[in-house]
């Protein structure tokens, strides 16, 4: 399997973590989404020996890898027997990567991938196109996930995102793929800006109807 098509799947995931309220659980997930994500094209197990060999440092005291490894253990376990053994296989991969590299920040985890993608592509840039703004993403990042499910503070801040002229499309793309999964490079600004918004959304409109239910019963 593809490493993209492993990233989808743990995405999903993380959506369905999301919905029942374990933000920070989903949160973890799909940070190391995004550590996923720059190795697209390559298998998981090309991508689990490149894990094996790169210089990780342990430095910080953000969530760590073996945090991530009862989440995928429960995926792993709902989908047995659902016929996709090339799928186990692959989960039981990036399980043996995060308790291989079990102290490192998963943040940390996912820029020391990224970084060694880009040095080796070695690729020159287009004429005229601008890198990713990636501090502006990191901000925007962390700002979001603390607003996740206060309507009220996320779309205000959402308002001053669409309205940010230093995101542009790249921008937007990439902080759609780390809030939310895999974003193709050719997605509009409007319709990654959308999906960003998309994950508060399912949250709200699952506490709305948890509320819901719950007034139900009081008034039976």
């Amino acid at each position: 399997m593809k490493v993209a098509a492993l990233a989808d799947v743990l995405a999903r995931y993380a959506d369905a973590l999301d919905a029942s309220c374990a933000t920070a659980t989903a949160a973890r997930l799909r940070a190391f989404v995004g550590a996923l994500t720059p190795s697209a094209s390559n298998s998981v197990s090309d991508f689990a020996n490149l894990c094996s060999v790169l210089p990780f440092s342990n430095a910080g005291d953000q969530p760590i890898l073996r945090e991530l490894v009862p989440t995928i253990e429960g995926l792993g376990k709902l989908l047995e027997g659902v016929g996709k053994p090339g799928l186990l296989t692959d989960l039981e991969l990036v399980l043996a990567v995060a308790r291989e590299q079990g102290d490192i920040p998963i943040d940390g985890f996912a820029s020391v991938i990224r970084q060694h993608v880009v040095s080796a592509s070695r690729r020159q840039p287009k004429r005229g196109a601008a890198p990713v703004n990636q501090q502006l993403v990191n901000d925007y990042l962390e700002r979001l996930e603390a607003a996740l499910g206060n309507d009220a503070a996320f779309r205000a801040l959402f308002r001053d995102l669409e309205a940010d002229r230093r995101v542009t499309k790249i921008e937007a793309v990439e902080l759609a793929t780390r809030f939310l999964g895999p974003t193709p490079p050719s997605t509009s600004r409007p319709k990654a800006l959308q999906r960003v918004l998309q994950r508060h959304q399912k949250i709200v409109d699952f506490k709305r109807a948890s509320e819901s239910i719950r007034n139900g019963r009081s008034a039976a």
